[in-house]
């Protein structure tokens, strides 16, 4: 249930209509709520300051017009957030709209403005001149006037905020911050720091074939019920073994899974087919909350783009690298979970895909690589995030993995023309073993 929860409010988060829908809702009730706090005060004879206290022809004239002026200008910041996605789709690729969306700067704007022309507009229906001589909602009035000024002041900063956004080196840091945000929350433990994890002894799956369940749904998988398909499990006595994991492309008809009676489960196969089916979510697109390589393939495709003839801009491809250097070597460093899980009494239940360093170093380099051969700059500074990676490498697997990438970027730049620079990479390739070295020798 958690992970339809956390997918629901991701897709609620990723949304302009969340956070502006719910400052809309506060000043609706506001609107409701300021008249009865004037009516109290006038009940009540207390005297305001002169500089709060106005006249109903006053009051209309001022809430008519900052109520068009705020709506004038919600249309404005529309507009310019509407052409700021349309260049970052443009620059750096559609997928990082969804880094964009879930700017909460942009989303408190929107609902400043938004809400401050809605609270103006519902403020003058109290607003009428009766014979015992109406004196005006004197505090609601002070409070349009300061949710104004606040508009204006919001105003400057979110055009600010959007020149800040927007530059390169900016977007790609975000895109890293969520990235190092999957790599902890999906990897928290790190090596070293924890216990090993209990011997279940050398139990594995039959040998015989189980039941292979097939998917309803067509998309990427975005997440899995993990906790929910252990219970499944133990309460049905199954083992489950996972062909997929949440990023991957699921067709529909096609097997996600193999399932094998331990007991004397009486679920038909149709019945362990629907249940499973209830327990992982597929959408359109992936997203970096149970996909760790969804952020890392938006780093990937901001160094592609730049990387590209029509934009020529290595120094931002060379930021990508580094950003993800330095993810990579969290990871490495982070405890990756066992693909054999085991229920509370040591009873396998659950064979995973678990995601290595091999997979997140193929998800970062692998075009990176192969659109920088000809660049020289960007060539060196992959291998200098790997000698990052390979100094926090601590298994023989992941050491292997490094050396591979290392050796696959050697070798593309050996049709480069100059020596020199076949020379500077040659020692780069020398650090990264060298590092891979020392780090084995510490350990």
């Amino acid at each position: 249930m958690n992970a339809y929860l956390l997918n629901l409010w991701d897709k609620a988060r990723n949304s302009y209509w969340l956070v502006p829908g719910l400052i809309a809702l506060g000043s609706l009730c506001l609107s409701y709520l300021m008249p009865l706090v004037d009516s109290a005060v006038g009940e009540a004879n207390i005297e305001l300051p002169e500089w709060v206290r106005t006249t109903t022809d006053t009051a209309r004239a001022t809430l008519s017009a900052m109520g068009g002026a705020m709506i004038t200008v919600t249309g404005t910041v529309f507009s310019i957030t509407i052409v700021t996605l349309s260049l970052t789709s443009q620059q750096f690729g559609p997928r990082l709209l969804r880094r964009f969306m879930h700017d909460l700067p942009t989303q408190i704007t929107l609902g400043v403005f938004l809400s401050t022309s809605l609270y103006c507009l519902l403020l003058l229906r109290v607003v009428e001149s009766r014979e015992d001589g109406l004196v005006a909602p004197h505090i609601s009035i002070s409070v349009a006037v300061a949710f104004t000024v606040l508009s204006m002041m919001m105003l400057i900063v979110y055009i600010h905020h959007v020149a800040v956004l927007i530059q390169a080196p900016n977007v790609v840091a975000s895109v890293a911050r969520d990235l190092d945000s999957a790599i902890d929350r999906m990897f928290p433990e790190r090596l070293g720091e924890e216990e090993d994890p209990p011997n279940h002894g050398d139990e594995s799956p039959p040998e015989s074939e189980g039941i292979v369940l097939f998917s309803h749904q067509e998309g990427y998988m975005q997440a899995l019920a993990a906790e929910d398909l252990m219970s499944w499990a133990r309460a049905e006595d199954l083992i489950v073994r996972l062909q997929e994991r949440p990023g991957s492309f699921v067709v529909r008809d096609a097997p996600v899974a193999e399932v094998w009676r331990r007991g004397l489960s009486d679920q038909s196969r149709d019945d362990l087919e629907q249940h499973f089916n209830s327990l992982f979510i597929v959408g359109e697109r992936r997203t970096p909350r149970q996909d760790v390589e969804c952020a890392v393939d938006e780093l990937a495709e901001v160094a592609v783009r730049a990387l590209s003839p029509g934009v020529n801009d290595p120094f931002t491809a060379a930021t990508c690298v580094d950003r993800l250097g330095a993810s990579l070597a969290r990871f490495a460093e982070r405890r990756v979970p066992d693909a054999y899980r085991y229920d509370d009494d040591g009873v396998l239940r659950v064979i995973t895909r678990p995601i290595d360093l091999g997979n997140m170093l193929e998800a970062a380099f692998n075009q990176i690589r192969q659109y920088s051969r000809d660049s020289v700059a960007v060539t060196i500074r992959l291998l200098e995030s790997l000698e990052i990676v390979a100094s926090r490498a601590s298994t023989p697997d992941d050491t292997a993995a490094v050396r591979a990438h290392a050796e696959m970027i050697v070798r593309g730049s050996e049709s480069l023309p100059e020596e020199f620079d076949k020379r500077g990479i040659r020692e780069r390739y020398e650090r990264v073993l060298k590092a891979m070295q020392t780090h084995q020798n510490a350990t």
